[in-house]
């Protein structure tokens, strides 16, 4: 099964101002993409999890946390499953892919984070596809 993963980008910064790139971020199975804002560091949205859905996670403005755990068991996940968590901020110019098979929780790190997330299904097929846990079902467990 395929991991969670980092694709590295870029940034290049000269006196017209700041370029983030993300050469290698293939984007030709994407179908939507959203944006999520937080206001507060208090904030955590989670444990979504999808079975045929990939997810890539790009910092806007900010830094975030995500933390993914693998689903072996949909309808009874084991809550002490491991954990792994990844930091993500504006300046480091990284995109997290979260494969289907993880569940994930987001937390900004500073006020005013944004994150922009991009999906492989489309929205017509997301209800059937869209499984959320309580944000204490799994037990602190990270790696």
């Amino acid at each position: 099964m395929e991991e969670p993963s980092i694709i590295k980008g870029g940034i290049h910064v000269d006196e017209r101002g700041t370029l983030s790139f993300f050469n290698d971020f293939d984007m030709q199975h994407i179908k939507r993409f959203y944006i999520i804002e937080h206001n507060s560091e208090d904030t955590r949205r989670g444990w979504r999890a999808h079975k045929l859905e990939k997810r890539w996670f790009v910092v806007a403005e900010g830094e975030f946390v995500i933390v993914t755990v693998e689903l072996t068991d949909w309808n009874s996940p084991d809550v002490f499953a491991k954990q792994q968590s990844f930091y993500l901020k504006y300046a480091a110019g990284e995109i997290l892919v979260i494969p289907p098979g993880y569940a994930f929780c987001l937390r900004a790190v500073v006020p005013n984070s944004k994150i922009l997330v991009f999906a492989d299904g489309r929205i017509e097929d997301a209800a059937q596809d869209d499984y959320l846990f309580p944000l204490d079902y799994f037990i602190e467990n990270i790696s």
